[in-house]
């Protein structure tokens, strides 16, 4: 006897091949509503399109900017992540090593820094039977923004 169901592939395998297709994306703007009705077009500009492609209608806005329209504030004033030289860089991703390079610089902002005193546990004692006593320590923590 044998059971079988479907299942989903792991996240990071779809992200990529959404990636790979996306970086093959096929412009659709002058077409208009003629693609919808077949996935063979004629047309000078797209031979064929599958049923497997992507495919846009309008460019996707500029979201280094701010857009009421759509609610985004754009990435001016967003915090990054930079990693501080003494940081071990395997305590974070590709993705979060690179977000103020992403974030800030790619959209032509500088990167701006301030540094707050942020409070933590430390020194923690356990204190016989259901207990734990820690001192409230404080330590300076630089953090990174576009500007």
């Amino acid at each position: 006897m044998r059971t079988c169901w479907q299942q989903l592939a792991d996240f990071r395998v779809i992200g990529d091949h959404l990636k790979r297709k996306y970086k093959r994306i096929k412009p659709i703007k002058d077409l208009q509503n003629k693609l919808f009705y077949s996935n063979k077009v004629t047309h000078p500009k797209i031979n064929r399109i599958s049923k497997h492609d992507l495919v846009y209608s309008e460019d996707s806005p500029n979201y280094c900017e701010t857009d009421n329209s759509i609610g985004y504030l754009g990435t001016l004033g967003r915090e990054c992540l930079k990693l501080e030289k003494s940081a071990n860089r395997s305590s974070l991703t590709k993705f979060e090593r690179t977000s103020c390079r992403r974030l800030c610089k790619n959209c032509g902002h500088k990167l701006g820094q301030y540094v707050i005193q942020e409070e933590y546990d430390c020194e923690c004692e356990f204190k016989w039977c259901c207990a734990v006593d820690c001192k409230r320590c404080t330590r300076n923590v630089t953090k990174y923004y576009c500007k």
